[in-house]
């Protein structure tokens, strides 16, 4: 069986890595970032789900106001360092 290391192919900045450790290793419930557009809040937080997610079972969601937006967000913005390009997808 292959093994999967959380988080996959993201390697969070330092500013990134601050909110994950407060969440995951701190036990902090909420957070509030105030990061610059295309600070990567959308991949962060979606990581930072995956993590908890393999920890304890459950339901989770990450809701966007708009599906359209969602698969802008992440689905069709995939980076480079993610795995592939969204301009690889026709």
């Amino acid at each position: 069986m292959t093994e999967i290391e959380l988080p996959y192919r993201f390697d969070p900045r330092r500013y990134q890595k601050r909110i994950m450790r407060a969440i995951l290793e701190g036990g902090e419930k909420r957070a509030v970032c105030v990061w610059h557009r295309r600070a990567g809040k959308d991949k962060t937080f979606l990581n930072i789900l995956a993590i908890a997610a393999m920890e304890k079972m459950g339901n989770y969601a990450y809701y966007f106001p708009t599906a359209t937006l969602g698969r802008k967000a992440l689905w069709d913005n995939i980076d480079a360092r993610s795995g592939r390009d969204s301009r690889e997808v026709e």
